[in-house]
């Protein structure tokens, strides 16, 4: 049985995926922003590092923007504190 992804487990989340996509490495080496978005760290709106420290991860979020690859930048998961066990209960 496949496992469960966390945003099934309700311990993750994708915030505006126009203003902080998915980036990924290519088969050429060259790291591509999927068409429908831009990661613009000044745009209001978009989620960067700072604002993740500042109000995320006191809470016991993590940031897929922080990843080396891919960098995740729309998708913050529940990594410790109040809802973390869920992942271990529902399998």
């Amino acid at each position: 049985m496949p496992e469960t992804s966390k945003h099934a487990q309700g311990i993750a989340i994708d915030i505006n995926p126009l203003l902080n996509p998915l980036v990924k490495q290519g088969p050429d080496g060259v790291l591509r922003e999927p068409a429908s978005g831009r990661y613009d760290p000044a745009r209001p709106g978009t989620l960067t590092r700072a604002r993740i420290l500042k109000h995320l991860t006191p809470h016991g979020w993590t940031w897929g923007g922080r990843w080396q690859r891919p960098q995740d930048h729309q998708h913050i998961e529940k990594a410790h504190g109040r809802c973390a066990h869920l992942s271990e209960r529902i399998r």
